[in-house]
């Protein structure tokens, strides 16, 4: 077995869509009883993926507006967001599209972002009832595609379907985007480099046509 480090991920999304019970039933292996208001502190948990072990600190969030200021203050040295909303709720589903991903993408553009819905235990008793905010896992999977997240995830808290699933998949997306970032750094030391040799490699690569971002 080996470490890896730590993953540090934070979750936004409307109040109400079920968040912090999403953490409580990932944490505890049980839903919780009664409302349960959102916390701002850490949360921290191992996941194994394959034979690696990490350790994965979630921060919880509130869209209450006397905490509007408070949620960018999670976001520095974050390497992963999971964007919430409730598959019974369309606003909250608009909410991630026409709030958080602008928010996220301001504070910490290039941090990864898995699209998280939320409480499908009561999809197929919301649609009976015809009513018309639900939100498919198609719709889900589309919108995901369209901001750029790296992918789409649903789960109950309620009943325990999808809920590990979704932080071990919070985790390979940051990891792989850990991964990708140290690869990009090694190669920019290794193609450019310091000193006359640098240059003679940079200026190699402009007169052969060469495209790369130093």
């Amino acid at each position: 077995m080996s470490t890896r480090g730590t993953v540090k991920c934070v979750m936004l999304g409307d109040d109400g869509v079920g968040k912090t019970c999403l953490l409580t039933s990932y944490q505890e292996k049980r839903f919780p009883d009664g409302y349960i208001p959102s916390t701002y502190g850490g949360h921290s948990e191992t996941v194994f993926i394959g034979d690696t072990l990490y350790i994965l600190a979630v921060f919880d969030t509130s869209c209450d507006p006397q905490y509007t200021h408070l949620r960018p203050l999670l976001y520095p040295q974050k390497d992963i967001f999971l964007l919430c909303f409730s598959v019974v709720s369309s606003s909250s589903f608009a909410s991630v599209r026409d709030v958080y991903v602008a928010e996220a993408n301001h504070f910490c553009a290039g941090v990864p972002a898995v699209v998280v819905g939320l409480q499908i235990d009561l999809r197929e008793s919301t649609k009976r009832r015809g009513v018309s905010e639900v939100v498919s896992r198609t719709q889900g999977e589309e919108m995901a595609w369209a901001i750029g997240a790296s992918a789409y995830v649903e789960c109950s808290a309620k009943t325990g379907v999808g809920v590990q699933g979704v932080f071990v998949k919070a985790v390979v997306v940051a990891a792989e985007s850990q991964t990708r970032s140290r690869d990009s750094d090694g190669d920019r030391q290794v193609e450019g480099g310091a000193g006359v040799e640098g240059a003679r490699k940079r200026l190699f690569r402009r007169r052969t046509g060469r495209c790369i971002v130093l």
